[in-house]
C-alpha cells in the first residue's frame, strides 16, 4: 500500500487482505456517533500491538507501535479533504481506506518499532484535525494526546477453546481484567472472516464497558469450517469531545490490542454403508443437535422430509438404518 503521507489527497486504496491491512481497519473500525453532521466521529490514538497463540501469555508483534488518525464521513462525499497536524506542525493527509459501519471511513497511520521512535515524531501535545466538509464548511479541532503508556497487553483466557467451537452454539470470549480501567476507558473486540478481510462479522457494542471481562457471540454469527482473525482492544481514553463539532465524536486514547485467530468446527460429514440391503448412514456424536433428511431431488432441498427411523449411538458415532431398495435417494444432515 502507498504511504499516506506521499498522498496530496483522498484516494481510494486497494482491497485490504493482509493482517496488516486489518490492524489498518482496527484503527478505523470504531463506532461512530449518530448524529447528522458530515463528519460522525475523529480519532488520534497511538496503538500497541501483541499476538496471541493458545492460552500463552500475548506477545509483542513485529514494528508493534503505531499513530494513526481517523475519521468516518455521513457521505461518501461528505467528507471532501482532511489533514492531521502534529504538534511540530507538519501536516498529514488522511485517505479513503474502507466502509464500516454503514459509514465511509478514512485514515492515516504509521508504523514504528519502538515507542521512542514514535515519540519523537509524533510528540505530546495536541494534535489539530482539519476537515474539509461538504456541508459543515472547513472544519478544525484539537485533541490533547500527551505522551504516556499504554494499558497491558489484552489476554485471552479461553482461546484453545474457540479453536474448533461450534459456531451453532453461543460462545464467550473471556480475558483479563482491564487494570487501573475508569468509566471513561472502553474495550473493542472484533472478528473478521479470513480470506475476506473487509467484511467485519462481529463487533462488541459501541463503547463497550471496560470493566467487562466477556463478550458473547451469539450461535449463527460465524460459519462452520471458517478461519477467523480476532482483535481485542483495551482503550484508555485521554480525551472525549462531544460539544467542539455538534454531532460528532472526537477522541484521543491509548490503545493496546491483542491480534488473534482461530477457526470454527467443520461441518458434519456424514458416511454411508450397505450390508444386506440394509444402508447405515451414521455421523459424528458431537453433532448431537443435527437431523437427518432424506430428498428425492437435490436440487430441490424445500421439499426434503425428516428420516423417522430411531437415532442409534454406536462408538462415536450416531447411526440411522434404512432399507436400501431399488430407487435413488438422497440425504443430508441440517441442524435442529
Amino acid at each position: 500500500m502507498e504511504n499516506p503521507m506521499n498522498n496530496k489527497s483522498f484516494e481510494r486504496q486497494p482491497t485490504l487482505t493482509t493482517v496488516t491491512a486489518l490492524i489498518l481497519l482496527l484503527s478505523i473500525a470504531f463506532p461512530a456517533s449518530s448524529g447528522a453532521a458530515d463528519v460522525n466521529s475523529c480519532f488520534v490514538r497511538k496503538m500497541m500491538g501483541y499476538s496471541q497463540v493458545g492460552t500463552n501469555l500475548p506477545v509483542v508483534r513485529p514494528n508493534p507501535f503505531s499513530f494513526a488518525a481517523d475519521a468516518y464521513a455521513d457521505s461518501s462525499d461528505a467528507l471532501r479533504e482532511g489533514w492531521i497536524r502534529s504538534p511540530g506542525g507538519t501536516n498529514r493527509p488522511v485517505v479513503w481506506a474502507t466502509q464500516q459501519y454503514r459509514l465511509p471511513s478514512f485514515s492515516f497511520r504509521e508504523d514504528f518499532a519502538t515507542q521512542g521512535s514514535m515519540d519523537a515524531v509524533y510528540p505530546g501535545g495536541s494534535y489539530t484535525i482539519e476537515l474539509l466538509t461538504a456541508h459543515d464548511g472547513n472544519r478544525t479541532n484539537t485533541l490533547e494526546l500527551p505522551l504516556g503508556g499504554f494499558p497491558q497487553s489484552p489476554w485471552l483466557r479461553n482461546l484453545d477453546a474457540a479453536q474448533g467451537m461450534d459456531p451453532r452454539a453461543d460462545f464467550s470470549f473471556t480475558w483479563t481484567s482491564f487494570t487501573g480501567a475508569t468509566a471513561a476507558d472502553e474495550i473493542q473486540f472484533q472478528l473478521w472472516q479470513q480470506g475476506n478481510p473487509g467484511t467485519l462479522v462481529f463487533s462488541a457494542d459501541p463503547f463497550y464497558p471496560a470493566t467487562n471481562t466477556f463478550i458473547l457471540v451469539p450461535r449463527n454469527t460465524l460459519l462452520y469450517g471458517t478461519g477467523y482473525v480476532g482483535f481485542l482492544v483495551f482503550v484508555k481514553v485521554v480525551q472525549s469531545d462531544t460539544g467542539s463539532y455538534p454531532g460528532a465524536r472526537l477522541l484521543s486514547a491509548y490503545d493496546s490490542f491483542t491480534l488473534f485467530t482461530f477457526r470454527t468446527r467443520p461441518p458434519p460429514s456424514l458416511r454411508i454403508t450397505i450390508n444386506d440391503q440394509i444402508a447405515t448412514l451414521a455421523w459424528p456424536l458431537f453433532y448431537d443437535s443435527w437431523l437427518l433428511q432424506e430428498l428425492d431431488d437435490p436440487s430441490r432441498p424445500e421439499a426434503g422430509r425428516l428420516v423417522e427411523k430411531p437415532v442409534v449411538p454406536v462408538g462415536d458415532s450416531y447411526n440411522v438404518t434404512v432399507p436400501a431398495t431399488n430407487h435413488s435417494s438422497f440425504y443430508r444432515l441440517i441442524h435442529n
